[in-house]
């Protein structure tokens, strides 16, 4: 059912991006960047880094944590979720 499955990118510890929506040249990158914390659910569980939105850089609550999923049934694609070398 799912094109792409994104549960082996990364691991408990590993630093992730995960895309909003696909880039794209005449459009700004919207991601969230973090520490894997859990994986559960099909779900990264994310201690937030680094928030970019229409290719700004936001504001990250201390503690702030979010959750994105290893698969989507719409609007996925290959580098939705990508592994960050740090």
């Amino acid at each position: 059912m799912y094109r792409f499955d994104h549960e082996d990118k990364a691991e408990v510890g590993e630093v992730i991006r995960s895309y909003d929506f696909e880039p794209m040249t005449d459009r700004p990158d919207s991601y969230i960047e973090g520490i894997v914390i859990s994986k559960q659910d099909f779900m990264y569980h994310i201690a937030v880094q680094n928030r970019v939105f229409a290719g700004k850089k936001e504001q990250v609550q201390v503690g702030e944590t979010v959750q994105t999923p290893m698969r989507l049934v719409m609007m996925e694609y290959p580098d939705r979720i990508q592994k960050v070398e740090v």
